[in-house]
């Protein structure tokens, strides 16, 4: 697949009649939240399974401020 550059993509975009526009900018959002939630369902296993293998920790605000700043 070819390399296309932001500044083509803005130039051609301002090439588009208003519908165009509006349609290219709510396919963008919707991708843009497909790949936010894609992250976040990797995220939430990574968790799940450090939970699962004991690799978390339990505490309060005050226990995690003591801890980080040990480091």
């Amino acid at each position: 697949m070819a390399q296309i550059t932001v500044n083509e993509v803005l130039e051609t975009f301002k090439g588009l009649s208003l519908p165009e526009k509006e349609f290219a900018v709510e396919l963008l959002e919707k991708q843009i939240v497909a790949e936010k939630r894609k992250a976040l369902v990797s995220r939430v296993k990574e968790a799940r399974k450090n939970y699962k293998s004991g690799n978390v920790k339990k505490g309060t605000v005050k226990d995690l401020l003591k801890d980080l700043n040990s480091d």
